[in-house]
């Protein structure tokens, strides 16, 4: 997905248009600079055709069940989450490492039951809100503590290891697990785990899953059930990795 990332210099609007699977209309008058993107984004991604209105579109054959991403159970769905957030860690696509994200550094304990990420503190939901250890342990939090078996199923696959997310300080945050875990970084990496901002989850109840608030380079704009899902740029995104562009998509 970060290869997509990278290519969406320039585009202020991603809409995913509902029903559709074979888009690759091309309206413009700089002409060149499109079908590069649409070349480049064809052939990462079926349905995407890039407009002369700094649009992208992409195809979809239905829409999305829900929007909030502990809830989501398709891989497609997921995707589209994905310009939405971000995550602690990212892989560098050339070195294959971890690299940071939104955590600048992380350690584990020697018995590896303690894994302490130190967060960014430029970073901010797109409501506003500052993205906090906090905010994180939250996220975290919400998927353990969910009494039914079947809630944030799959997202719970990739936290079952984590025993509980705690608070250090402001912009510390600890994983404190049942068992030692390599593989959590992989798990960290994944577009499930994108923080969400409690304020927005709590204050809208239920319509947080058609309202979804991240900390992505596209925040939300609107959905039309059956038609459109439509993100927009994010302008005070500064925080992307090193790998990419690291700011907005300008």
């Amino acid at each position: 997905s970060f290869s997509i990332d990278r290519t969406l210099a320039g585009i202020d609007l991603i809409v995913y248009q509902a029903n559709e699977v074979n888009i690759m209309q091309i309206r413009t008058k700089f002409l060149s600079t499109v079908v590069l993107i649409a070349v480049v984004l064809s052939s990462v991604m079926p349905g995407v055709s890039a407009q002369a209105d700094s649009r992208l579109t992409i195809g979809i054959p239905s829409d999305p069940v829900t929007l909030d991403i502990h809830e989501v159970l398709a891989t497609a769905s997921a995707q589209i989450m994905f310009h939405l957030g971000a995550t602690l860690v990212a892989i560098d696509p050339i070195s294959g490492e971890y690299v940071p994200y939104l955590a600048e550094t992380w350690s584990v304990s020697d018995d590896g039951l303690v894994w302490e990420f130190k967060l960014r503190e430029d970073v901010v939901f797109h409501d506003g809100t500052p993205l906090t250890a906090e905010a994180y342990a939250w996220t975290i939090n919400r998927v353990l503590s969910a009494e039914d078996p079947n809630q944030y199923r799959a997202v719970k696959l990739m936290v079952g290891n984590i025993e509980q997310a705690i608070v250090v300080d402001s912009y510390v945050l600890q994983l404190k697990m049942k068992n030692p875990d390599t593989t959590i970084l992989s798990a960290l990496r994944s577009t499930w785990l994108q923080p969400l901002s409690p304020t927005a989850v709590e204050s809208a109840g239920d319509d947080y899953r058609l309202n979804p608030v991240g900390v992505g380079r596209y925040k939300f704009k609107e959905w039309l059930p059956g038609e459109k899902l439509v993100f927009e740029r994010f302008d005070d995104y500064s925080w992307g990795p090193a790998f990419t562009s690291g700011g907005p998509a300008h």
